[in-house]
């Protein structure tokens, strides 16, 4: 008899950021810390999780990325 497969879902995606959608922060910081066990040269002090003001779903990222992000939102870079 064949062994029927089990396949997870695929992820949700944010539409906005395209980063992976968490229901739960500590989902996301789980994530966030098996990508670092994957890859301890990620800097983990720069890692953060937050609440997306476009989805309200959990992410996890570089917070030197985010605070560039909310300054990029409010300031426009070039002009004069």
């Amino acid at each position: 008899m064949a062994r029927k497969r089990f396949y997870l879902p695929k992820p949700k995606k944010c539409g906005t950021t395209g980063k992976t959608m968490f229901a739960l922060k500590k989902d996301a910081s789980f994530a966030m810390m098996r990508v670092w066990s994957h890859d301890p040269s990620v800097d983990i002090l720069d890692m953060h999780t937050y609440q997306c003001p476009h989805c309200n779903s959990f992410h996890f990222g570089h917070k030197s990325y985010y605070e560039m992000s909310k300054v990029n939102d409010t300031v426009s870079i070039g002009a004069e």
